[in-house]
């Protein structure tokens, strides 16, 4: 069994990813993004895993696929943490192109 204190890490940090991800991709629909889910389901797995700890519900098998899971997650937040960036400096570019006309 993997304990949960080996888990949260890694969704925590995930987590932290991804909230970076949708606060610097600033999308123009706040609900209906690729950024959204990703933060949201982040923080329900944390939510679900810290239930099943104050529970006391034990399932090996759970607790692997929760790893492999928190693990995927990650590697799924990382290029889509790249591709806030890459919003984020096209938005600042667009701003300086526009102050720079004088608008």
């Amino acid at each position: 069994m993997v304990p949960n204190s080996l888990i949260l890490p890694i969704w925590l940090a995930a987590f932290l990813v991804c909230w970076i991800a949708y606060l610097s991709a600033w999308p123009y629909r706040r609900i209906v993004n690729p950024y959204f889910p990703m933060l949201a389901g982040s923080a329900a797995f944390m939510f679900f895993m810290t239930t099943l700890a104050i529970i006391g519900v034990h399932i090996v098998w759970l607790s692997w696929v929760l790893l492999v899971v928190a693990i995927l997650w990650m590697a799924t937040s990382i290029p889509l943490y790249r591709k806030s960036q890459r919003a984020a400096r096209a938005r600042d570019r667009e701003i300086a192109a526009r102050r720079a006309r004088g608008g």
